[in-house]
This record gives C-alpha cells, structure tokens and sequence, in this order.
C-alpha cells in the first residue's frame, strides 16, 4: 500500500501557519474510480496556526484507501434473493454494473452549488436508484424499493468494506512525520459514514475535507 500511496500523493510546501490553499490541479497521481469523471480544482482552509506542517497528502478512498468485501454483484444478488426479485447470476451481475455506471449520465454537481447538503443526498439516492434498477433489469416494485434502500444503506457502511493492507499504519506515519492528511473522492455524501466507520476519517487537526471530485 506504502509504494501506492506514493505515487497518489500531492504534496505541498506550507510555511509557519496555514493560510489558504490556492486551488491546485490534481493530477494524474490520484486516481478516480470512474474514468468519466475529470480532475477538479479545489480549495482547502485551515484556520492559522502555529503548528509546522511538512506538506499535505490526498488520498482517493476506493480501491486506495478501501475495497469492496465482495463483488458488486455478489451484494447485489444476495440482496435481490433476500427480497424475492429474479435477476441475473452474480458475475453477470457484476458486468451489467460496470457498464451501466459508465452508460447512464452522471450527477452535474457544478449545477447543484445552491443545493442544501440534504438535497443534493437525494439527488444523489436517486441517482443510484436508476443504476442500480437498470442492473437488476426488473420491475419497477415496492420489493425494488426495499432492495435498493438495503443495498444503499449496505454500500453507505463500513459493512461493504475493507481496509487496505498498512493504509491505517501508512496515515498514522504521515501524520506523526508532520503531515496533514486528506480524503478526495468521487464518492457521494455517504463517504464520510464509511471512513468514520472504518477509522479512515480525516482528523480535524489535519484542516482536510473530503470533497466529492465530481463535475
């Protein structure tokens, strides 16, 4: 994890107290788990302070920071048996995702700047409920519903997740070394229950949110 950690890390020089950060370009050094979704530019704050920090580290969250226990599509069957819906094997499961995520438009997030955080969770609930319901291909029940509210419940806990080899060990280190440590992902809102659950969440002392790298 240390080796890839490294090579996804943006580093920057801070001097005795924090000010602003101007927005910075990342690069292709910190990866999106969505190939649609371009590098951002975004802005950090920390309040002054008088302690020196060595620079700051990002991490993106899936497949760095946390994987899937399973299979998108083992959850998603499972879940599907649970509440009596007829869908397809896991794998096939598991490709139908992968395409349909790639397939069915993404949230614009730059027009939803004016939204309340609890709008914009709905949006993004909704969202998900077309992909997911585009996956299992059936109908359009109250037996979806309940299936989609415990798989969106399922992917929005540390229950769907592991955490990768030495990533606690890797954070812990950066941070006694002086760095501020962050999370920046193309997660949706439920990203901050996941890593709080899981022991990831960024520490206030480090002055980082995690922001959604959406367009």
């Amino acid at each position: 994890f240390i080796q890839t950690a490294l090579t996804q890390v943006l580093m920057l020089s801070f001097t005795s107290r924090f000010h602003p950060f101007n927005c910075f370009r990342l690069c292709g050094a910190i990866r999106c788990s969505s190939s649609s979704v371009p590098f951002q530019q975004y802005s950090f704050q920390k309040e002054a302070s008088s302690q020196m920090v060595a620079g700051c580290a990002l991490f993106d969250a899936t497949d760095t920071l946390m994987h899937l226990k399973e299979p998108v599509g083992v959850t998603y069957s499972r879940f599907a048996q649970m509440h009596g819906l007829k869908v397809e094997p896991a794998n096939e499961m598991s490709l139908r995702f992968k395409k349909c995520f790639k397939v069915i438009k993404p949230i614009s997030y730059s027009s939803l700047h004016l939204l309340d955080v609890g709008h914009i969770a709905k949006i993004e609930r909704a969202w998900w409920r077309k992909v997911v319901l585009e996956v299992f291909g059936c109908a359009d029940s109250e037996a979806f519903d309940a299936c989609f509210a415990d798989c969106f419940d399922h992917f929005g806990s540390g229950a769907a997740w592991i955490v990768s080899p030495d990533a606690v060990q890797t954070l812990g280190r950066l941070r006694s070394e002086g760095w501020a440590v962050g999370v920046l992902s193309n997660f949706d809102l439920r990203l901050t229950k996941v890593l709080s659950e899981l022991g990831l969440m960024p520490s206030a002392a480090d002055g980082l949110v995690t922001v959604p790298a959406h367009t």
